[in-house]
């Protein structure tokens, strides 16, 4: 290459300047680059945490689903029941496909009889399921004041059985016909019964009288051996409520309370019926209902079993009650009846109270809840609502 050549390459090489670089729109195609890369990792992460969800429910069960809050039976509430509900407060426990006839409640749920059977069952707002194994006939049913225990006698061939169950372990503690052996000279009028079930001890009223059962030890003792299974009402906080005078057939003619059964004592109530609170301090007596009905509508009279003091309780626009259960020592529920009750062929409504030893008034809880009127039965007719007393209100066939 000759020199002049050369220069004039160079010359020309010298002149001629690169392009200009546009960095703003080199950064804006970066821009869209990320952002198109962040998208389509995002979209992605979306569509791995959508895919592991769905697999995860598809893997879960019914069964695994958390369970629904237990009922806390423990508590005691304003209870009725009609045909196949128990209503528990605000709570309503089915006893579907069976209609009841009686029910108490104890800790773990209710237990009942059905209308067209001796069968025992419990209900506790998950299942009903069958309870004891027994094939006879049931009588009233007692529970006992902690509310673990039910006890009953089972009518058998030729014998009754007293029952103590435990429900919440589902087995008998106690299953024996003591006292029950019937015989020509025995009295018909008032049958073998459950007394109460109070701390360590069962009470049975039986024909041979009424016994003591440890229920620790299994050993029996007799309290009254010429005592009728009735004589003695019940038992609460080993406090006895019974009859005046004591040792009659039928149901004297007024009450007691004691630690030991005595025509001796020094407080005598009116009436023939009462029921005690649980810690026995308080007493809610009855007359036996001219019309046969147990348990009687009538209006309740309150003592204060320390002095046998009355306290005066009022319940306006309900003349009559008919006592269900005590909810704690100072609050006790009662269906009140309105004044139309008293009407034959009526459906007077009634309404379930709640009344208080300490404001000595009673107030409605649920009005209207059912009716005071009665349905033929093998035994006699029966209201279409129960409380949880254990047996039926029923009116004798006379």
């Amino acid at each position: 290459m000759t020199d002049l050549l050369k220069d004039t390459l160079t010359q020309r090489a010298d002149l001629t300047e690169p392009p200009p670089l546009d960095l703003d729109a080199i950064i804006s195609i970066g821009d869209r680059r990320l952002r198109h890369r962040r998208v389509a990792t995002i979209a992605g992460t979306a569509l791995i945490t959508l895919a592991v969800l769905i697999t995860s429910l598809t893997l879960i069960k019914p069964s695994e689903q958390p369970a629904p809050a237990s009922v806390p039976f423990t508590e005691r509430r304003a209870t009725y029941a009609v045909g196949s509900e128990i209503h528990f407060g605000p709570d309503v426990i089915s006893t579907a496909p069976y209609k009841l006839r009686a029910f108490v409640q104890t800790n773990s749920g209710f237990v009942f009889t059905r209308t067209d059977g001796g069968s025992l069952f419990l209900a506790d707002g998950k299942q009903v399921r069958r309870i004891g194994s027994g094939p006879g006939n049931l009588g009233a049913l007692t529970v006992s004041g902690d509310g673990n225990l039910v006890g009953w006698v089972e009518a058998l061939a030729g014998r009754d059985e007293s029952v103590i169950y435990d429900v919440a372990a589902g087995r008998e503690l106690v299953r024996t016909p003591i006292g029950n052996q019937r015989g020509p000279l025995v009295d018909p009028v008032s049958g073998p019964r459950i007394i109460a079930i109070d701390g360590d001890y069962a009470y049975f009223g039986t024909y041979r009288g009424v016994y003591r059962w440890n229920l620790k030890t299994g050993q029996a003792q007799t309290v009254g051996k010429n005592l009728s299974p009735n004589a003695i009402r019940t038992v609460a906080n080993l406090r006895h409520l019974y009859q005046i005078p004591l040792i009659v057939p039928g149901e004297g003619t007024s009450i007691a309370v004691a630690d030991n059964p005595s025509d001796d004592t020094l407080h005598v109530y009116p009436g023939q019926q009462g029921w005690l609170s649980p810690t026995a301090d308080y007493l809610l007596t009855a007359p036996n209902d001219p019309g046969h009905v147990t348990p009687p509508p009538a209006p309740l009279r309150l003592f204060h079993t320390a002095t046998g003091k009355e306290l005066t309780l009022t319940h306006p626009g309900h003349p009559r009650l008919i006592f269900s259960q005590w909810l704690t020592n100072d609050t006790f529920t009662a269906v009140g009846l309105r004044p139309a009750a008293n009407k034959p062929h009526t459906n007077s409504p009634v309404d379930l109270l709640t009344c208080s030893t300490k404001s000595l008034t009673c107030s409605t809880t649920t009005p209207a809840f059912s009716t005071y009127t009665f349905t033929q039965t093998p035994a006699g007719t029966t209201t279409p609502f129960a409380l949880p007393i254990g047996t039926p209100i029923y009116r004798l066939n006379r």
